[in-house]
């Protein structure tokens, strides 16, 4: 799909692949059909993430160590960038994570993505 990793192949084509993610999501939709409807309950006031403990700025920085060498059109910065410059990027990124932790806040920036097969 792009990435040049590896070539394309000619024995599947795009009614294949159609084929089997509408087989995949038929399945999928019969072997749910009878579960309940998912309910969801509001946090009380007050509610706090009590399992999470906060993040130090050596777990970040260890974290971007470890992130691919990939990035995709999402990302506002170049993964080799960002591990470049962790060291002086972590502590923000740390203040970020940790008050999103405690506010129980997710931001929505961070909620989409791109997904390729």
């Amino acid at each position: 799909m792009g990435r040049g990793h590896v070539p394309p192949s000619s024995s599947i084509d795009a009614r294949d692949l159609h084929q089997f993610f509408e087989e995949k999501i038929d399945g999928v939709r019969a072997s749910t059909a009878s579960a309940p409807p998912p309910s969801f309950v509001s946090a009380p006031p007050g509610c706090q993430f009590s399992t999470f403990s906060a993040l130090s700025v050596d777990d970040v920085i260890a974290a971007i160590h470890k992130l691919p060498d990939k990035q995709c059109a999402a990302d506002p910065i170049p993964t080799r960038l960002l591990k470049d410059c962790a060291d002086v990027l972590a502590p923000f990124i740390t203040e970020l994570f940790n008050r999103s932790l405690s506010a129980g806040v997710f931001p929505t920036s961070f909620k989409s993505a791109f997904i390729t097969p």
